[in-house]
């Protein structure tokens, strides 16, 4: 089912430029009519994003207090990697 979700948001004025404030009204709106219909989805992608941030940090700082071992500088590595893949070019010279 496809939705058209731009047609939902309120209609630009044609005089002026938007401010960044409109923009930023204007994607708090979008957002809240996505977890209006969708609350499942957009929980879980929360959960999920929380506990994956959660996780680099909990073994950053346990890193740097304990000394890295192999196994979890390999595992750091390896996720450093994908996450580096998954970016566009311009935000991976951030991770490099």
């Amino acid at each position: 089912m496809s939705v058209n979700y731009e047609s939902r948001l309120p209609a630009e004025s044609a005089d002026a430029p938007e401010s960044q404030d409109d923009i930023l009204a204007r994607g708090c709106e979008f957002s809240r009519q996505l977890m209006d219909e969708h609350p499942l989805a957009t929980t879980l992608g929360v959960f999920g994003i929380g506990l994956g941030v959660g996780t680099i940090v909990g073994s950053l700082l346990a890193d740097q207090r304990f000394g890295r071992s192999s196994r979890a500088e390999a595992l750091g590595d390896r996720v450093l990697s994908a996450v580096r893949d998954a970016l566009p070019d311009q935000m991976r010279s951030y991770l490099s």
